[in-house]
């Protein structure tokens, strides 16, 4: 059972009632980096990085089906409007650079900054969560992002080794 839970990241109040609710929240927030990731792939020439981009857009892609698997054993359905498909220049602040075109590096900084505030926003959201199934729910989200940042590291530093 889920109780309504409370969350403040940072100066943000994150309500939740429901495991749908943060299941629905996941969905959002991996549709938008699958999204953001295409378009890095997209603004890259270099093949070797487009196909890093890629693959992490495709890594979003299995989470996002992940999340809307969870919301199908618990009796909820998705609608086209769950599922965020181009975002707006108000709606994704990075799209002005990309606009612009940008740099390996810079590309893999933006990349790298938005798993490590996926993986920080799950977290303390986990943290402050005071049911076990929406912990439970949360820590699996922040695991799967970190495992995206390390991975990102891993293809930053054999690109620009130190």
């Amino acid at each position: 059972m889920f109780s309504q839970s409370v969350f403040w990241v940072g100066t943000i109040m994150v309500e939740f009632h429901t495991i749908d609710g943060i299941l629905r929240f996941a969905l959002a927030l991996e549709a938008s980096s699958e999204n953001l990731y295409h378009r890095l792939a997209d603004a890259i020439a270099d093949p070797a990085v487009q196909s890093i981009f890629t693959a992490l857009a495709q890594a979003e892609a299995r989470q996002r089906e992940s999340i809307e698997l969870e919301l199908f054993k618990i009796g909820s359905t998705i609608t086209p409007s769950d599922v965020p498909s181009e975002p707006t220049g108000e709606e994704w602040p990075e799209l002005p650079l990309l606009a612009r075109g940008m740099s390996v590096k810079d590309a893999f900084d933006l990349a790298m900054q938005r798993q490590r505030c996926s993986f920080q926003l799950f977290s303390e959201l986990m943290a402050g969560a005071e049911d076990p199934e929406a912990a439970d729910v949360l820590f699996s989200l922040a695991e799967r992002e970190m495992r995206h940042l390390i991975q990102l590291e891993r293809d930053y530093k054999s690109i620009f080794p130190q």
